[in-house]
């Protein structure tokens, strides 16, 4: 057991040069956030929910239209338009209108203006073309944020990953960060940030390398970083209808990577097609993180976990 009676000269010296560490830091990610220019937009986008769907298996007999258009799959979009920086975006500042353009063959039916924070913020949203909507140049100071809603058209299933492109001229803007659901923190933030942890890594060097009781602190050795992902077991799993059913569950534990699980509900993919000729269904029972869950999906659906 150590000597909490003596304390060692250079523990203390250690532990001294670490919290000034710790407060050199914790000033200069103060200052950084305050006093050094930055301007930036972020366009983060959700991911789309699917408002309509027709089935391969019931194209023939059901068919969707919009004005007078066919559609195959619709989806609902919500994406923010935010100011991460920390200057404000004036009308002086546009040199053009920013533009919102949907890729990969998809088209925009229409767009509404949802809300925007704070709710004093004046802007208008138009539909250009069918593949592009018009944002009008308004003042977006920092931290303010313009919420949109697109309603989109699609053949193919959508993801908000490249879903999007955004186009301005925005002075001291190179461009608009199109992020996908979550936004990532602004340059000035990620560079404060890893000041900061600079400085925490050579305080606590120091304090380790001149023998400071570690006994005082027992706190830091506490990680919370790593945390386990939760387990993913298939319990049970069968495919396809009434009294005719396929064992799938050793397949479905065979797909599953990282503790994640994809699959294409299809016959190709299960192992074959138990009721030719009608549309099946996929039965899971399952445990994550020790929770025990079931679910039903149906055939040409895609089935993910979690």
């Amino acid at each position: 057991m150590p000597d909490n009676s003596k304390r060692d000269p250079l523990a203390i010296a250690g532990f001294v040069v670490g919290v000034l560490s710790l407060v050199a830091t914790a000033i200069g990610l103060v200052f950084a956030l305050i006093f050094i220019p930055n301007r930036s937009l972020q366009f983060v986008v959700e991911q789309p929910i699917l408002l309509v769907s027709v089935s391969p298996a019931f194209s023939n007999e059901i068919s969707v239209y919009y004005q007078g258009t066919r559609v195959e799959k619709v989806y609902s979009v919500i994406a923010h338009l935010k100011n991460t920086g920390n200057q404000s975006i004036e009308l002086k500042d546009y040199e053009s209108p920013m533009n919102f353009s949907v890729i990969n063959g998809a088209q925009i039916a229409f767009v509404n203006l949802t809300k925007t924070y704070p709710e004093n913020i004046n802007v208008s949203v138009q539909r250009a073309s069918e593949t592009r909507v018009e944002l009008s140049p308004t003042l977006i100071n920092q931290g303010e944020e313009i919420t949109l809603q697109f309603v989109i058209f699609s053949k193919a299933d959508l993801s908000s990953d490249g879903l999007f492109k955004v186009s301005t001229r925005i002075s001291g803007i190179s461009e608009v960060q199109v992020l996908s659901q979550k936004p990532q923190q602004d340059n000035n933030v990620t560079y404060t940030a890893g000041i900061f942890l600079a400085g925490l890594v050579i305080g606590t060097l120091f304090i380790s390398v001149l023998r400071f009781d570690w006994n005082y602190f027992k706190f830091l050795r506490r990680s919370f970083i790593f945390k386990k992902k939760p387990e993913l077991i298939i319990v049970s799993a069968r495919y396809g209808l009434g009294d005719k059913w396929l064992d799938v569950s050793n397949l479905l534990r065979s797909k599953i990577k990282d503790g994640n699980l994809q699959v294409n509900i299809t016959n190709e993919e299960l192992g074959g097609d138990p009721v030719p000729n009608s549309i099946k269904r996929l039965e899971i029972t399952y445990s994550l993180g020790g929770e025990t869950l079931s679910r039903i999906d149906v055939e040409s659906e895609t089935l993910i976990i979690p």
